[in-house]
């Protein structure tokens, strides 16, 4: 197969900086050893012989990079290498992808990595342009780019859950269908950004901390000078901040002068070091390993951080604010506003153990937090603190990730892949496969855990118990109750469950109830996901729950859904329970129509339907 890799370059003389630049880095040797011909088109090569390399101009601002694709030299480019897929690193780029190969009469897919969302969802669902791509009332513009950007990929390739939710919501204002061509791919592993925990020593007395973010305006960096100066001033520690850019061009200094204003600010401050690496990993990794934390960025509406993940990867706690999708590779425990625990404290409910066999004893580690989708099973074993296997290979095992789909124009219109309700059951049936003990804890992926459940103190199941299940909070209507509770669960059950609406009621043998509260299930991370949650949960307590709850407790719960105020897209939850008491009347006794409940491609066209567009303003 023959890969092209389009990559624009944003910051040739510190490569460091490009984030973009390190995936094509790490993942073409990747694509080579799988037995691609991969080429990449770039001003500068990556640093594997076996990548064959195209020299392509750096654009010489961000506008430029999305709205001046070069079509005479694309196209040239196309002819030249015949490519059979075309990697896409600036999404807005797609169109014109698509064009020129068009013109170059070549039949390739496009494979479109969302690097870098132009907007933000704020805690009411309003999108928020953003400030970075918005000089001169630009934003709307580069918004547009985007979204057409993501009608002319065959893939759509975003960094994280957050991400995801994101840019389907935006993707839905702009009349933009992503049926099955989104995938999550988080982002890579650098081998050369990973340490051994042995090989990490704590401070003696005065810690050292890193800042090694870009220094722009929009990122936060005022308001990280301000915590700078009270570490230093107020508690025994001394910061190193990484100057990513080194001297820039005056076309970018003139767009944003910020970078330059807070080096100059945070090097006249005591108590801080100005670093570089000089566009060196192997300097870059020794900076962090001299350092005992990392500090994140301050930037609004932040759905990942590559430097985060470095400082991570080499055993660095890091804190900061908990914005948007950050979570998705931090645990909540690390984040430092409240806007990242639950409205309501798992602590506050009772301690003691139950009746039902939820007494302290064999040992298990805390299992992390992670930002799924809903469906996303999440494994953690009891022999190790290490994740067990991938949702995204449950994911795919299920179905959800298609091979190879179709490609347009290729002699007959494109069809979305055929998908099952069951579907939801298989993922579930495979993560049995994924483990190597009998039991193991099973959570959904939008599962917080609280840090002070006593994992590592949790009695095995009796003979005969298929499962058992934590209580989790609610964060919109303030319900404790097992909807999206942690579980402990036999793998021998799930290969022998059944078929059922709500899947995990079809395993066979008991279900333990334990009025303990694990954590918190953060559903409500977009307005869609709040929406799905009322819908599904109140159309199968209309109908009648399948653990055999009384009428009055799925009475009284209907009520709370319905009245849901509190937290994020509290308003979507409680309109999706009331869709979903109307669906359940209509199709309660329809069991094919029912089963809707577990097709997401439903789901989200039912959704979009309703309230496509309040979904984006909120």
């Amino acid at each position: 197969m023959r890969v092209l890799y389009l990559l624009n370059v944003s910051n040739a003389s510190q490569l460091s900086a490009d984030s973009g630049y390190t995936f094509a880095d790490m993942l073409a040797p990747a694509l080579t050893d799988a037995g691609a011909e991969v080429t990449v088109a770039s001003p500068v090569p990556v640093g594997d012989a076996r990548v064959h390399f195209a020299l392509t101009a750096s654009r010489s601002t961000k506008y430029r990079a999305r709205f001046d694709p070069g079509m005479d030299a694309l196209v040239a480019l196309i002819r030249d290498r015949r490519p059979e897929v075309v990697v896409a690193n600036q999404i807005e780029a797609a169109p014109a992808i698509r064009a020129a190969l068009l013109e170059a009469g070549v039949d390739a897919l496009i494979a479109g990595y969302c690097h870098y969302l132009p907007f933000s969802f704020t805690d009411t669902g309003v999108l928020e342009l953003d400030p970075a791509m918005n000089d001169r009332g630009l934003g709307r513009s580069v918004l547009l780019a985007f979204a057409a950007g993501l009608g002319a990929c065959d893939r759509v390739l975003v960094h994280s859950s957050t991400a995801a939710s994101w840019t389907t919501a935006a993707a839905a204002r702009t009349g933009v269908e992503l049926g099955d061509k989104l995938y999550v791919v988080p982002a890579p592993r650098d081998v050369r950004l990973v340490r051994d925990p042995a090989d990490i020593t704590p401070p003696a007395g005065r810690a050292s901390g890193i800042y090694n973010h870009r220094l722009y305006k929009h990122y936060g960096t005022a308001r990280f000078t301000r915590l700078a100066r009270r570490l230093v001033a107020d508690a025994p520690v001394r910061l190193t901040v990484m100057d990513l850019f080194g001297t820039r061009s005056p076309e970018r200094i003139r767009l944003d002068p910020s970078p330059e204003r807070h080096l100059e600010e945070l090097a006249t401050t005591d108590g801080v070091t100005i670093a570089s690496d000089r566009g060196d990993r192997i300097r870059y990794r020794n900076l962090l390993a001299g350092t005992h934390f990392g500090i994140a960025p301050f930037r609004p509406g932040c759905p990942w951080s590559m430097s985060v993940i470095d400082c991570q990867a080499m055993g660095l706690p890091v804190i900061g604010r908990a914005p948007a999708g950050l979570p998705s590779t931090s645990t909540t425990s690390c984040c430092s506003t409240p806007t990242s625990r639950p409205s309501r404290s798992p602590s506050a409910s009772p301690r003691t153990p139950s009746s039902t066999g939820c007494t302290p004893s064999a040992r298990m580690p805390p299992p992390p937090t992670s930002r799924l989708p809903w469906w996303q099973p999440v494994i953690w074993r009891r022999s190790s603190d290490r994740l067990r296997g991938s949702a995204a290979l449950v994911r795919r095992a299920a179905g959800r990730l298609p091979a190879h789909p179709p490609r347009p124009g290729a002699g007959r219109q494109r069809q979305a892949p055929a998908r099952s309700p069951r579907d939801a059951t298989r993922a579930y049936r495979l993560t049995a496969e994924l483990v190597d003990t009998e039991q193991f804890f099973l959570a959904d992926g939008d599962f917080a855990i609280d840090p002070e459940f006593p994992t590592a103190a949790v009695q095995p199941l009796a003979d005969g118990v298929a499962m058992r299940v934590w209580q989790a909070v609610n964060p919109v209507n303030g319900l404790t109750y097992g909807y999206g509770g942690l579980k402990l669960i036999r793998r021998a059950a799930l290969r022998e469950m059944g078929q059922a609406v709500d899947v995990l009621a079809a395993l066979p043998g008991r279900v333990e109830f334990c009025r303990r509260t694990a954590g918190v299930t953060r559903f409500n991370q977009s307005p869609f996901h709040a929406w799905k949650a009322g819908f599904r949960e109140c159309a199968m307590l209309a109908r009648g729950s399948e653990y055999g709850m009384t009428d009055a407790s799925a009475q009284e719960r209907i009520a709370a859904w319905t009245a849901s105020r509190d937290g994020e897209f509290a308003a979507y939850a409680a309109a999706g329970a009331r869709d979903g008491l109307g669906f359940a009347k209509a199709a309660a006794r329809d069991t094919q129509r029912f089963e809707a409940l577990n097709d997401p491609p439903w789901l989200n066209q039912h959704f979009t339907t309703l309230y496509g567009e309040q979904a984006v303003t909120g």
